[in-house]
Parts: structure tokens; C-alpha cells; sequence
């Protein structure tokens, strides 16, 4: 079976068969509420042990993070405003993510040689959403000697015993978020071989999780994660990379989550050689196409976000994010950072490229162009179709957003201080 091209159907009947069975399975949820029935909900306790059980040879101990878990758990029933369609998948999307974490313990007393051994200097990609970081991360990730971790394995990183069936799942998923959300491939193209972000690797640090955000908008969660350290949830993710790229000795691991911005400092200290590289874009259009992401991803769980809440919420994430950024590079001048422009990224991707691969010390020879010319020629702009977003529909305007971002503007995009674009 081609997984691959399966993954990139879109049948309209089935479109329309799996969008009226979430408005009949909402209108079930409605009606037995009516009468007084309780819909399933969101209990720490009862996740944790059907996670536990997902993963044979578990143990009987608490996650990391358990208090974070119940913060999750609160915020999705206060603020998910979801369905029983959408409880019924946030709950398996919860006990994946938290069996992840079991599979990591389990792995690391069977072989924990394997997780604390050195692996080649990463590459990380970091800017604000949106900023062409997933551009550029498949871009990189087409030149020969490195390695950009595919959406499959990102979604279950580890297999203990039994058929690996990670590329059929997430190819179903694909499927299922392109129909449900139709407008989803013009805004970000899921695939299933693609090198993608890797917040599904923080599964692994259990209740501190910025991964669980995206699907359910949990806002109280979230600020309870922005009030965390951050180290002890990187020391996981940088336990499972370690894992995985122990199959790829000789390759280097290309990497992006907007979410690191915000934690150079521990990603550095977990990874001295590490190089990064920071997209930079307005930050009004960042966060207007962020939201416009969120909007699709979240309304396949719910039918009605609440926006300015979800706008809100979002710009103090991301403005978070790009101080700290900001103030740790003050700290530690030395870091080995490339800062590329949008802009310049969109008008000459193959100069770009060159200077990335000057930056982390990677051959631009005649093998590295023309893969990245054959990357380029399979992913032509908008072959979704055209993205269109407006800060307003979610309480938002330009003057607000780029009020949010005086020190980031002033420091990597002085020419909007100017009015220039």
C-alpha cells in the first residue's frame, strides 16, 4: 500500500460521510446532556492508568509533571467548549501522548545506553510561527548528511514490541484532519514522510507538554506551562532525540519548534555544539497566520473556538517566546546563531541555503543543490492554494501585535519602526 499517497487523498464523500458523523455524534452529546447525562471528561487519574496499560511492562510510578496533567485536564473542561466528537478524540489524542511517555521509561531501563550517548551537532530552526521555519527545515533537511524527523515517527518516536503500524496511523490522520478541515493544506500541507516539528517529542516529559495547547486551546494550562522551567521538560525531549538518532550516526538531526525561541538557553546547555538558526517576519503577520492554523485545527475538535480568547492567548505566547529569545542571546552572545530574513528566505531560498550550510559547517557542493533544487521543485509556493488570515477576527490589529514586540521588533525588524513592510 502507498501510505505516502494515501495520505495526500482527500475523497469528498468521505469528507462529507466523516463531517456529518461529528455533527451527529455532537447532536447525540447534545441531546443525552439535555436529558441529564454527563459526557465523558477529562480525569488525570483515569488517563494515566488506560496510558499505563497501552504500554506493557509500565511502571507502577507517577509521571513527571502529574500537577500539570490536572491543570490540563481543568482547562479542557472549562475552556475546550467541546463536544462529545471533540472529547472523544482529545482524550485519545491525551492517552497517545501520555503512553509515549510509558514507552520512554520502558525503553530506557531495557537500554539506557542508548539514550545518553553523543549524537552529531544538532541543527535547530527557531523563529515565530510562521516565519518560514517549516520552509527551511525541509530545505535543510535535503542535504546530504542530515535528517529531519518524518511526522510519523514524531507522532509515536518509539516501538517496543509488535507490528510497527506508525506510517498507516498517521496517514489516517492526515486523511481524517484534511476532510474534516478542508481549508487545513493551504495554511500548513501535513505529510507523511516530511521532515515536521518535533513538539510531539515533549509526550515524553509527561505533564509539561506546550504540544497539548495547539489541539484543545486550554488557555489556563498554558500559562501555567510559561510559568515553568523549561529544563527538566528539554532534558526529556533531548533523551528521546538522543534515541533516535542513535539509527543515524553519521547524520546530523534538523529540528524546528517556534516553541524553542523561547528556550535557547536550555537547548544550548543540552546541546553545546548545537547551531541554530532564527527566521525573522512581521510579527503581525506571524500571529494573524498562526491564528488562522489554530483556527482550523481547533474547530475540528470544537465547532465554535472561542477567537478573541484564542487571539489573545496566542500573542502573549509568542511574544513570551521571542523576549526570552531575545534575553538569552543577550546572555550568551556566543551562541552560534543565523538570523535569516522572511523575505529573503521566500526571494532566493538557494542563497539562504548556501549561507545555512556556511553556518553549521555542511557542504554546498553540486550533490547538496540539486537536492535542494528537486526539494524546491516538489513544493512549489502555494500549490494549496492562497492563505488568507485577518488579525481583527480575533481582537486583534497591527498596532496591537507589533506593541507586544518592542524589543524583538527593534533588535531583527527595525524597518517597521520606519513604516516600511
Amino acid at each position: 500500500m502507498d501510505l505516502d499517497r494515501l495520505s495526500r487523498a482527500r475523497p469528498h464523500l468521505l469528507g462529507v460521510f466523516l463531517r456529518l458523523g461529528r455533527a451527529l455524534v455532537n447532536g447525540l452529546g447534545s441531546v443525552w446532556k439535555a436529558l441529564g447525562g454527563r459526557l465523558p471528561g477529562f480525569v488525570p487519574e483515569a488517563l494515566l492508568a488506560v496510558s499505563r496499560r497501552d504500554v506493557p511492562g509500565a511502571p507502577d510510578e507517577p509521571l513527571a509533571h502529574s500537577d500539570g496533567l490536572t491543570i490540563a485536564c481543568e482547562s479542557i473542561e472549562t475552556e475546550g467548549n467541546l463536544g462529545l466528537f471533540g472529547r472523544l478524540v482529545l482524550r485519545q489524542m491525551l492517552r497517545r501522548s501520555l503512553a509515549n511517555a510509558w514507552r520512554l521509561r520502558v525503553a530506557e531501563t531495557r537500554d539506557p545506553a542508548r539514550f545518553c550517548g553523543p549524537i552529531p551537532p544538532p541543527i535547530f530552526i527557531v523563529g515565530l510561527p510562521r516565519s518560514g521555519t517549516t520552509f527551511l527545515q525541509r530545505l535543510v533537511s535535503s542535504v546530504p548528511g542530515t535528517w529531519g524527523i518524518p511526522l510519523w515517527m514524531s507522532q509515536q518516536p518509539l516501538v517496543l514490541r509488535g507490528p510497527d503500524l506508525r506510517r498507516l496511523r498517521s496517514a489516517i490522520d492526515i486523511v481524517a484532519m484534511g476532510v474534516l478541515a478542508p481549508d487545513l493544506d493551504r495554511k500548513h500541507a501535513f505529510e507523511l514522510d516530511a521532515a515536521e516539528e518535533a513538539i510531539t517529542l515533549f509526550d515524553a516529559a509527561g505533564g509539561w507538554n506546550p504540544g497539548w495547547w495547539r489541539a484543545s486551546g486550554c488557555a489556563q494550562y498554558l500559562r501555567w506551562l510559561l510559568e515553568q522551567d523549561p529544563a527538566p521538560g528539554y532534558q526529556r525531549f533531548a533523551t528521546v532525540l538522543r534515541g533516535l538518532a542513535q539509527a543515524r550516526p553519521d547524520a546530523r538531526a534538523v529540528l524546528k519548534t517556534p516553541n524553542h525561541m523561547g528556550a535557547l538557553s536550555v537547548l544550548h546547555d543540552a546541546f553545546p555544539d548545537a547551531v541554530f538558526v532564527q527566521t525573522h517576519r512581521d510579527p503581525a503577520r506571524c500571529v494573524a497566520s498562526y491564528l488562522s492554523l489554530q483556527r482550523s485545527v481547533q474547530g475540528i475538535l470544537t465547532p465554535s473556538p472561542d477567537l478573541h480568547r484564542l487571539g489573545a492567548t496566542s500573542l502573549h505566547l509568542w511574544a513570551t517566546h521571542a523576549q526570552r529569545g531575545l534575553d538569552a542571546r543577550a546572555r550568551c552572545p556566543q551562541m552560534p546563531v543565523l538570523d535569516v530574513d522572511y523575505d529573503e528566505l521566500v526571494g532566493d531560498p538557494m542563497g539562504v541555503l548556501q549561507r545555512v550550510c556556511a553556518h553549521a559547517g555542511l557542504a554546498f557542493d553540486a550533490r547538496a543543490q540539486a537536492a535542494a533544487a528537486a526539494e524546491l521543485a516538489r513544493r512549489p509556493r502555494h500549490r494549496h492554494g492562497t492563505h488568507t488570515y485577518r488579525l481583527e477576527d480575533y481582537g486583534l490589529d497591527t498596532n496591537t501585535v507589533h506593541g507586544a514586540f518592542p524589543d524583538y521588533i527593534a533588535r531583527h525588524l527595525p524597518g517597521l519602526l520606519r513604516g516600511q513592510p
